[in-house]
């Protein structure tokens, strides 16, 4: 968000899940875009806040397979994460959203969530991440699994 501030770009960040938050605040605040976001803690249900975003980042250093990932693309929305999110193998990066190599890097995640803020190209990534999100099924995943058992024995 500093990158951003700093290229007067209009955006919001909204933080959304369980956890401390106040250390995360503190950061926020010392780094001078306190009023620039949202700590939402733990929400229930998160459909309201897939519908009011821009693009759902997730810049993880583990993730098997993210849900809010898969959950983001359903919604109609491009996603920002990183290689280390197994739901990334899933994307063609620039069409479906962005993949960053290192989750520390905030000038990449910068740049790429500047890319987003284009309407344009965010409603392009929008229709194809909608159609992948479509495409995850857990119907089509239990026949994947069920054709490697196949091949296997």
């Amino acid at each position: 968000m500093r990158f951003l501030k700093k290229d007067h770009q209009n955006a919001h960040l909204a933080i959304v899940g369980g956890g401390p938050i106040e250390s995360y605040r503190k950061i926020a605040k010392r780094l001078r875009v306190g009023e620039l976001v949202t700590f939402c803690g733990f929400i229930e249900n998160p459909t309201p806040y897939y519908m009011a975003r821009r693009c759902p980042i997730h810049p993880t250093f583990y993730d098997t397979c993210s849900l809010v990932v898969l959950e983001a693309w359903a919604s109609g929305l491009p996603v920002i994460t990183t290689r280390f999110n197994g739901a990334g193998e899933l994307m063609t990066p620039g069409i479906h959203g962005f993949l960053i190599e290192n989750p520390n890097d905030d000038e990449a995640l910068a740049m790429k969530m500047r890319s987003l803020l284009d309407d344009s190209l965010r409603f392009t990534m929008a229709k194809e991440s909608y159609a992948l999100g479509l495409n995850q099924s857990i119907e089509k995943n239990f026949q994947g699994i069920e054709k490697v058992y196949q091949e296997i024995s």
